[in-house]
């Protein structure tokens, strides 16, 4: 690994935010929401992940995967805040990456709240190829406010994930968990 450690990415320009990581014994799983050449406000936050075997060699393409990018014509909120996002592996070589999502920012919703942020997640194989639909699979879209999302393996192949929210109405932050099998994308809640 080196003195310095390994560069996971290297391109200019890059600003890396909310690095997560998962070692599965065999391999170390990053994932991380990126500026490239930074111009303004404004600017998108894709999210990467990247595997890297046990001397810290990268596994997947020259500075990640790109697990999602901000869907064009998106609200104001989801093109500058950098997306949080959370990896584990599947402990098959491949790992889950998931994130809150602002994609629907701000819409009604039937239970009188405005739509805050999605959780949306993605399955990435041994080879760092998506399994799940292109830029992420919504595991929770309920209208509400999701904060502090984290994830960890189910020792068998899945995840929970676990969140809290304001989604039901009682003034209270209520905490949701979904076991997430890797077999199919979820379906969103």
């Amino acid at each position: 690994w080196g003195v310095n450690g390994v560069m996971v990415v290297g391109l200019a320009g890059i600003t890396a935010l909310r690095q997560r990581a998962d070692w599965d014994g065999t391999n170390l799983f990053c994932s991380w929401a990126h500026a490239s050449t930074p111009t303004g406000l404004f600017d998108a936050y894709p999210i990467r992940a990247q595997k890297l075997n046990g001397s810290g060699v990268a596994q997947w393409t020259a500075n990640g995967v790109v697990v999602h990018t901000p869907v064009t014509g998106s609200p104001f909120f989801e093109t500058f805040v950098p997306v949080e996002n959370l990896v584990v592996s599947d402990r098959l070589g491949g790992c889950y990456v998931a994130w809150f999502d602002p994609r629907n920012y701000n819409q009604p919703a039937p239970n009188t709240f405005l739509h805050g942020d999605d959780i949306y997640g993605q399955r990435l194989d041994v080879n760092g190829v998506a399994q799940w639909t292109a830029n992420g699979a919504p595991i929770d879209s309920t209208a509400g406010g999701l904060d502090r999302l984290l994830v960890c393996t189910d020792a068998a192949n899945g995840m929970f994930l676990c969140s809290t929210d304001f989604t039901f109405g009682d003034g209270h932050e209520d905490i949701s968990l979904w076991p997430i099998n890797g077999a199919s994308a979820p379906n969103s809640v």
